[in-house]
């Protein structure tokens, strides 16, 4: 290496498989990212590489082409994240700036000269610094690092892809994710945060209680969730198919149990007549009769 000339001699460095979670879940407070831009560790070359995935990377995202060049290993952030960078010993004294750089620029190496506005850094990376906000927006964002406007250094892998993750798990800042009843949850596959609602509970922020989740019409029944958790009735109803009623669609109901129902009342009537009966007869007998008898003798003598 000659410093304060164009020339730089970069060190061997090994190739490697980045590695990375399959599904996280939204943290409420931001968390400190720090990037450490050097040619000795982290750089991959290749989308199985990169990724660890070939055919399951959000190609919609990451790469529309041929994915088959040097750079540091992606990474994913959640909106919010603080981003700290800074550089080996060896290019902080070559001196090399960081800059903020289109998706073509940074597949395309079409960056020499940066523009003012492309510079996330006044000055060259010496320390640890942080980087503002503004560089970290919703959805992929990518750098890359020069040398007095060359882009060899990032022919050699010294470039990076960012995507940064919003979440959509709440209507309103003031209410929980998720409504307390879920998870807000990305996946690799995903570009954002969204609510995987616990057992029972569906919508998008898991504001509604699902009623029919474990099917429970039988005989062939339709289940009309009610959307509430918050009666002491079944948050379902059934609508069964004839001849089933019920609130699970399990009784049958046919004609021949109407019959039988009128039937089992008639007799029910007529027993009751007969009881009633009985009991006048009974007491007229044990009552009145020797009443009646006692009158009868007063007044004959």
């Amino acid at each position: 290496m000659t410093i304060g000339a164009a020339s730089y001699c970069p060190p061997c460095h090994s190739q490697v498989t980045c590695r990375r979670a399959t599904s996280h879940e939204w943290h409420t407070q931001p968390k400190n990212i720090s990037v450490k831009w050097t040619l000795m560790e982290n750089t991959c070359s290749s989308l199985t590489q990169c990724w660890n995935r070939q055919t399951e990377t959000n190609g919609r995202l990451w790469t529309t082409g041929p994915y088959d060049f040097p750079q540091l290993c992606p990474l994913e952030f959640q909106l919010g994240d603080v981003m700290f960078v800074s550089a080996d010993r060896t290019l902080e004294l070559y001196g090399i700036h960081l800059i903020n750089v289109s998706k073509e620029e940074f597949e395309n190496l079409l960056t020499l000269e940066p523009r003012t506005e492309q510079l996330v850094f006044a000055s060259s990376i010496n320390s640890t610094l942080q980087v503002e906000s503004k560089w970290l927006m919703s959805g992929m964002n990518y750098f890359t690092v020069v040398h007095r406007g060359s882009s060899h250094l990032c022919r050699l892998g010294l470039r990076i892809a960012l995507l940064v993750k919003p979440q959509y798990c709440q209507s309103s800042p003031l209410l929980r994710l998720c409504s307390g009843n879920g998870e807000c949850r990305t996946t690799f596959k995903d570009d954002s945060f969204s609510c995987q609602c616990h057992k029972h509970f569906s919508g998008r922020y898991c504001e509604n209680i699902d009623g029919c989740y474990e099917q429970p019409c039988l005989n062939g029944g339709t289940c009309l969730s009610k959307r509430t958790a918050y009666t002491d009735l079944p948050p379902y109803e059934c609508l069964c198919p004839a001849p089933f009623t019920g609130l699970m669609g399990v009784h049958p109901h046919t004609e021949n149990s109407l019959v039988s129902l009128k039937t089992l009342i008639y007799y029910l009537s007529v027993i009751i007549a007969s009881v009633l009966h009985l009991a006048l007869c009974n007491y007229f007998k044990t009552t009145v009769e020797p009443l009646w008898t006692i009158y009868l003798n007063n007044h004959l003598k």
